[in-house]
């Protein structure tokens, strides 16, 4: 029986502490990302391609599109995210082709030929040589070089409305159905140009002219319309002798004189759960929600079990500031957000081999059923706990300067007065405990760190917990061990248990959330 203990205590603390672990684990798994947004909710539909999800709503039932190499892929849901149809398009667009849709026809540019389809994929060409299209509140716009041109959707036919002073890059709509920003550009500038509907026509007013850098080029615009103040976001990417950089601008215009408002302005926007500002801001776009602007972009933050990852955030101006909270809480890379509505984001996740689509939402239901444990969650938490348990063992290099003093304590000893040891006496075993929680005490401070203290649970992170946990494990690994030694222990044998069972307990406690 005393022999069956000796691996009967291990075990234990292996079970018990991952036990602990792995309830830690599912706690994360069922955190929502803040207090107003459901967790991520899984859509049966994905893409090989990095896509950004195309969303059409009649008022009722939203229809979300995604492109596929053979097919354009297609659900019917709604505000609540309840799934109502699901099909395939048969259309080979590639991440390249630009498409929307109207009234369930689909309109596409593929090898510079626009192309009508209808829903169930029979296919018209249209026009050739042509460079873009916009989607501007149900009419399709398309243009060639400067020329602009509104296509007649019941003939198919394409009439000139106008053009532009110089070679179109985008046009772009926003939350006014009849207000749009035309994006020009030559070698040196980008010219943002404001299309105003009036009839069947489009007033052009220029706004403004921005020098394009060095090695660089400005795309990424979209805007959004609140009384007469257009704000304007775009990005900057360009390269340096050091590599890339990539950063965001905000232009704020005033529509009633035509003249900006500020001056632009990089936008700096700090994660409100880590206090950093963003390094790097992707797929950025902005709204007007509650009587303020908000931009929804994927950036890189901090995800449970002190890893970082790539999620989906909203951010708004608080005092002046830009401040992000987070609204997806994925391990997996995140990107390509999406507005569903004022109160629900749809995004894609990367899983290794292709890219999911997921939503989150601000309806209560949404959020109550987001809180479920799915067979997913569990076979993560599993999968996670038993890696952070094996990094744990790590612990025992760090054991390695704990035990130097009770090393040299009992080695000294066995040199200096072998009768004394083999006589066993308590003080010997209890001097070598006592220079070991020393040690411990002075050198396990660095593992009760800010990541533990981030992600570790509540029972971890108190006042004096660095050095109240080490003194009760130490405790509790020499009432372990005075159960199972044996009759013929020496002290040799009885400290190298204890120190054993105490550095085991330390790393599946501690381990997991800080190394």
């Amino acid at each position: 029986m005393k022999k069956l203990k000796l691996f009967i205590v291990p075990i234990l603390i292996l079970f018990v502490f991952g036990g602990l672990l792995m309830q830690k684990v599912l706690s994360d798994e069922r955190q929502l990302p803040n207090k107003n947004w459901s967790r991520d909710i899984s859509f049966p539909i994905n893409s090989e391609e990095k896509e950004t999800p195309l969303v059409v709503s009649d008022g009722q039932h939203i229809t979300v599109y995604i492109k596929n190499k053979q097919a354009l892929s297609v659900l019917e849901t709604d505000d609540n995210f309840q799934i109502f149809k699901q099909r395939k398009i048969p259309i080979n667009l590639t991440k390249y082709d630009p498409y929307t849709v109207i009234d369930s026809n689909i309109f596409f540019i593929s090898n510079k030929t626009l192309t009508f389809s209808d829903s169930e994929g029979k296919t018209k060409e249209i026009e050739k040589n042509v460079d873009g299209l916009a989607n501007l509140s149900g009419n399709l716009v398309y243009w060639r070089n400067n020329e602009i041109y509104r296509l007649d959707q019941t003939t198919l036919s394409g009439k000139k409305i106008g053009s532009a002073k110089h070679p179109i890059q985008n046009i772009v709509a926003g939350n006014n159905p009849n207000i749009f920003l035309m994006v020009e550009k030559t070698d040196d500038y980008i010219y943002l140009t404001v299309l105003q509907k009036n009839g069947g026509q489009y007033e052009q007013k220029q706004l403004v002219k921005l020098t394009l850098p060095y090695n660089a080029l400005l795309d990424g615009f979209n805007f959004v319309v609140h009384d007469q103040t257009m704000l304007i976001t775009y990005y900057q990417f360009g390269s340096t002798h050091g590599g890339t950089y990539r950063n965001n601008y905000l232009v704020s215009f005033n529509l009633k004189k035509y003249k900006v408002d500020s001056k632009t302005v990089k936008l700096d926007v700090v994660d409100n759960e880590t206090g950093l500002t963003f390094s790097t801001m992707n797929d950025l776009q902005i709204n007007w929600i509650n009587d303020q602007p908000v931009l929804l972009f994927s950036g890189i933050g901090p995800f449970y079990g002190g890893k970082e990852a790539q999620n989906i955030y909203l951010a708004r101006q608080s005092h002046g500031q830009w401040q992000a909270q987070k609204i997806s809480n994925t391990k997996n890379p995140s990107s390509k957000p999406v507005w569903m509505n004022n109160h629900a984001v749809l995004w894609n996740e990367f899983d290794g081999h292709s890219y999911i689509l997921k939503g989150s939402s601000q309806n209560e239901s949404i959020i109550q059923k987001s809180l479920h444990l799915k067979k997913e969650d569990w076979s993560d938490a599993m999968s996670t706990s038993l890696t952070q348990l094996a990094i744990s063992l790590l612990i025992f290099v760090y054991a390695l300067v704990w035990v130097i003093p009770a090393s040299l304590f009992i080695i000294g000893l066995s040199m200096g007065n072998m009768t004394l040891m083999e006589r066993n006496p308590r003080w010997i075993a209890v001097t070598a405990a006592v220079l070991f929680v020393i040690t411990q005490l002075i050198f396990i401070q660095r593992l009760f760190n800010g990541k533990l203290q981030t992600f570790g649970p509540g029972y971890l992170h108190f006042v004096g917990a660095s050095y109240v946990i080490p003194v009760i494990v130490a405790l509790f690994a020499w009432f372990l061990t005075e159960w199972v030694k044996n009759k013929d222990w020496g002290n040799i044998q009885f400290i190298s248990y204890f120190l054993l069972t105490d550095v085991l307990m330390i790393g599946f406690l501690v381990g997991p959330y800080t190394l």
